[in-house]
């Protein structure tokens, strides 16, 4: 039920945090004000904030609404965000390392897909293939 958002301002304090990221998330064309909202704060990396939704389907609405961002970078300056902002889902850090190896390796040429969706990370061998979502079924 978390996102990370990257880069917020350094101007934004914590107190007006969640109302700006909030104002930010709601350009997705998804009303979303800070009663959705269960947690909102930076991350060690002050640069990323990580939120908490109290919905899981408000958030994946979100995940999937993301790309209309790019459409907004003129309201998204408005409240303080440049414009190699980006949107993903928080991640622990061994999946962080696993999605990082898989995206390296698609890099390669030897997967041809993956991404990362609602807590599973998804792998593609072949362009036609299914999605792996059990690593125990790739051998090395």
């Amino acid at each position: 039920q978390m996102l990370e958002l990257s880069p917020i301002p350094e101007r934004i304090d914590a107190k007006s945090l969640e109302l700006v990221v909030s104002n930010a998330l709601s350009l997705t064309d998804i009303p979303i004000d800070e009663t959705l909202l269960d947690a909102c704060h930076r991350m060690k990396n002050k640069s990323r904030a990580i939120v908490m939704f109290k919905s899981r389907k408000i958030k994946n609405r979100v995940i999937e609404n993301r790309r209309i961002l790019k459409d907004k970078s003129e309201q998204l300056k408005e409240l303080g965000f440049n414009d190699d902002h980006y949107i993903n889902e928080s991640m622990c850090r061994g999946n962080s390392s696993l999605s990082y190896k898989c995206r390296r390796l698609v890099k390669k040429n030897k997967l041809a897909k993956t991404w990362f969706y609602n807590g599973i990370i998804n792998v593609q061998v072949n362009q036609d293939d299914k999605p792996i979502k059990n690593f125990s079924a790739i051998r090395s």
